[in-house]
């Protein structure tokens, strides 16, 4: 019993340490992109932002169906979201809505997705609308498990949609591989979206790789979205 003790405590040990190495190379890559200016990280951020609202409203002035418009609604409120994070800092993850508005724009981005070439957006839209009232009525009755659960649902479905299916698209529609930069932007933005899941659990670790690598990720995942939707013509065949 007592040596089992002793080889839990010492994995537990190499964890921690590992945790710790993890942190430190991330916030040391990041001071290395953002030059450590926050204020270049901020305008990055609303650059990303306005590229991405830019690309769905570059396509829906070609055409305009429920896929493109879908889209640039996600692109648009990514956009404000940006702004808003420029201005107020990651202060605004603090406001009780912040959660309802920052699951806007992925809904609207992976329905623009489906939406593109198949009928499934209309019954996925109704869901994703259960979804984002199970976030409001959590947010505003303090029941912290039906906001985590409709919260958790809705960012892993879109955050699945973004990555798999233009990826599915090219492969077997034939669409330009620029829609796999939208699959490495889907990828990406899921990744933050699960980092900031925990930060909003209270994971210490969590919290503090949110408030250093926010900007980054979401910059990031902005500008392969955005590229990756121009470049394929909003997933034109």
């Amino acid at each position: 019993m007592l040596l089992k003790i002793k080889y839990f405590e010492y994995f537990k040990h190499k964890v921690f340490h590992l945790v710790e190495y993890s942190k430190i190379n991330i916030y040391y890559h990041i001071k290395i992109i953002t030059g450590g200016n926050m204020v270049l990280s901020e305008l990055g951020l609303v650059v990303a932002g306005l590229a991405l609202a830019g690309s769905g409203l570059l396509v829906v002035r070609r055409r305009i169906e429920p896929a493109t418009v879908l889209w640039s609604l996600g692109g648009l409120v990514f956009a404000a979201v940006s702004i808003l994070l420029a201005v107020l800092g990651t202060k605004l993850l603090e406001i009780n809505v912040s959660s309802l508005v920052g699951s806007l724009y992925p809904a609207f981005l992976a329905l623009g997705v489906i939406a593109a070439h198949t009928k499934w957006w209309k019954p996925l839209g109704l869901v994703y609308l259960i979804l984002l009232a199970g976030i409001a009525i959590g947010i505003f009755t303090n029941l912290e498990v039906l906001k985590g659960a409709s919260h958790g649902i809705l960012h892993g479905s879109a955050g699945l949609i973004l990555v798999l299916l233009p990826a599915y698209y090219y492969y077997r529609l034939g669409i330009s591989r620029w829609s796999l930069a939208v699959s490495l932007g889907g990828l990406t933005i899921s990744v933050g979206g699960i980092v900031l899941a925990l930060a909003s659990a209270g994971v210490p670790w969590a919290a503090e790789i949110v408030a250093s690598a926010l900007y980054p990720v979401l910059v990031i995942s902005a500008l392969l979205l955005a590229a990756g939707y121009i470049g394929s013509e909003g997933f034109k065949r």
